[in-house]
């Protein structure tokens, strides 16, 4: 996790929950610092750091959105034993989704909520040419997006140390270009700010090409860097989204755990439905077998296609026999 990722505090109690934060083009996980002490307890904030700034500054930039994705994918497998949530401000957005996907796709992890901020789907960019700008122009684009960076753009000798990876970053979003998206089951939320000329609030709604589920949006005060001025609220709108609950109990582990078995997939959660894992009837007799042999509880396949998730399976074992 030293690598490309960093918490900046310990949540408060034993973690239920990860929320993964992907900071904007240009930025470093110092974005987020503010983010771990305003969750609620069970909430483990972790902030990614790309490389080529601050303590990663001489790792080489990367420029390709595949093996940026990649890398942070197979940081992240090792935290699919939770409910994990992603927020990306910006080319952060753009990050979580590729990102997300391929949690889903090679592993059967479904990310919880995926918060995309400042940025329109990527299927509706066609490239962009910041990164061709010389150091002043580029400086001076950066200072008119806000985001309380101006002192650091002032100091012409941070510059050496911040333009580079800024222009990997750019040049990275330049040659990301899909055509279209593919459809996560991953819920998700668009955030912008109300002034932000570089991502209209029209322009979040067409996020909803990237999930199978409805999408919401939900707007700031402020441009493009809102989520500065607006830390609190905007935190408090991402928490009321997550998906906290309890520790599980002994039963409802026990029964998620039978079901990655059979399902071969991990990362679910105790709310999952049966049949959107893709789960089908002779798994799912196999599940409930299994469920006969260990806790001499027999379920009907139909109470089961009625209710199939972990916590109901867990709560009609805790009926009969009494145990949490």
């Amino acid at each position: 996790m030293e690598t490309w990722l960093r918490r900046y505090c310990a949540p408060h109690g034993a973690p239920t929950e990860r929320l993964i934060c992907f900071p904007h083009a240009g930025g470093t996980s110092h974005a987020f610092r503010g983010w771990p002490r305003r969750m609620p307890a069970g909430v483990e904030t972790i902030v990614v750091q790309y490389p080529g700034r601050q303590d990663r500054i001489a790792e080489r930039c990367l420029e390709d959105m595949d093996a940026m994705a990649d890398a942070l994918a197979s940081e992240l497998t090792e935290l699919t034993d939770l409910p994990m949530a992603m927020f990306g401000h910006s080319m952060g957005s753009a990050i979580a989704y590729e990102v997300a996907l391929r949690l889903e796709r090679d592993l059967g992890f479904i990310v919880d909520t995926v918060f995309v901020s400042g940025r329109t789907a990527p299927h509706q960019r066609h490239g962009e040419d910041d990164h061709r700008l010389d150091d002043e122009d580029l400086v001076a684009a950066m200072r008119r997006l806000g985001g309380g960076d101006d002192d650091v753009y002032r100091n012409l000798k941070l510059w050496p140390l911040i333009l580079p990876p800024l222009r990997s970053d750019l040049r990275l979003l330049d040659a990301y270009r899909p055509a279209t998206l593919t459809p996560l089951q991953a819920a998700f939320v668009a955030l912008g700010g109300q002034e932000d000329q570089t991502c209209p609030v029209a322009d979040l709604h067409a996020w909803t090409a990237a999930t199978t589920k409805d999408i919401e949006v939900r707007t700031f005060p402020g441009g493009h860097h809102y989520l500065v001025a607006e830390e609190a609220d905007v935190v408090a709108a991402v928490v009321s989204r997550l998906a906290t609950r309890p520790p599980l109990t002994s039963t409802e582990q026990d029964v998620v755990d039978i079901w990655a078995e059979h399902l071969g997939i991990s990362g679910i959660g105790v709310d999952d439905d049966f049949f959107s894992l893709g789960g089908h009837s002779l798994v799912g007799m196999k599940i409930l077998d299994d469920i006969d042999r260990r806790h001499h509880v027999e379920i009907s396949p139909v109470e089961f296609y009625l209710q199939p998730t972990p916590a109901a399976l867990a709560a009609r074992i805790h009926q009969t026999i009494g145990t949490p």
